[in-house]
This record gives structure tokens, sequence and C-alpha cells, in this order.
């Protein structure tokens, strides 16, 4: 009796330790999420991932996926740079590729001149200006109009001055 009394101590002190050091690696979790930003970024859409139904913090690898996302990004840039340059050769509206929403506002708000720029630049420097710092010339940040709505970039009524500019333009 008084062994599984010693014993279940013994459990409940290694799981108090446990949930512990789960607690204060908590701040090093927000450092390398900072870092490392591709590491916690969720799979597109339509792929199944089991360890996400596993929320264990501990033991943690922030490389894990790090393939995953890259062939993930590279696939998003590429039908990104294959929608601009449709659009950018076609007169027709082009529906809007599946990439993440963000993205697809961002794409449908660039003006013809910018998609030219994009699809001038190429996919690298498309992945580039998407996921670091290294800005096209002549194309806008994606952080700077992800608010926009989807209009497939051709709307000429549309404006972000207001109604009296959108108004003049139309008439």
């Amino acid at each position: 009796m008084l062994r599984r009394i010693i014993s279940a101590i013994g459990r409940l002190v290694a799981w108090a330790a446990d949930k512990g050091v789960e607690i204060m690696l908590m701040p090093v979790h927000a450092v390398l999420m900072y870092l490392f930003p591709a590491a916690y970024e969720t799979l597109p859409i339509g792929t199944e991932d089991d360890r996400a139904a596993n929320s264990e913090m501990l033991p943690f690898d922030p490389f894990e996926r790090a393939e995953e996302v890259i062939a993930a990004r590279e696939i998003e840039a590429n039908l990104a740079l294959a929608w601009a340059a449709e659009a950018a050769l076609s007169d027709a509206e082009v529906p809007l590729p599946s990439v993440k929403p963000e993205l697809r506002s961002w794409l449908a708000s660039l003006s013809d001149d910018e998609l030219d720029a994009l699809v001038a630049a190429g996919t690298e420097a498309l992945y580039a200006h998407l996921h670091f710092e290294m800005h096209i010339p002549g194309v806008p940040t994606t952080s700077g109009r992800a608010s926009r709505p989807e209009l497939g970039g051709r709307d000429p009524c549309f404006s972000t001055a207001g109604f009296g500019v959108a108004a003049q333009r139309c008439a």
C-alpha cells in the first residue's frame, strides 16, 4: 500500500515537472515562432497533418516541416505567377488561383503595370517578394494591399479614395 502511494506521488511530481517545463518553454516557442515562422505555418488547404492533432509541445523540432512548407510556398508562387501572366496577356477576367486568401486579395488588387512587372521578374523574384523582404520594383508589398477586395485588378470604378473619386472615373 505504501509503495502505491509513493508511486502515485512520484507520478504526480513527474507530471508537474513536465507541465512546468512546458510552461517555461512557452517564451522560447514565441521566439522560435518569430525567428522561424515557416515552422509554425499551417499547411495549405487539403493536406492532412496528423501532427496537428497532437499539440504536444515537447519534443519540438522547428525544422520538422520545413521541406513541406517550402514546397507549398513554391507551388503557391508558381500558381500566382501563372495567374499573373494569364491576366496580363488576356483582356478577359481570369479566375483567381487557389492560394491563401491574403495572397488572392493581393493578386486581385494589382494593376496591369504591376502585373507586367511581376511577370517580367519571374518565379524566384516573386517567391522572394512574397516570403522575404526582397521587393520587386513597381510591385507593392503583400501587406500593403491585403485588405483590398478581390476585384481582379480591372475595375475602373474602384477607388480607395472615396465615393466621389470612383463616381468621377465611371461617369
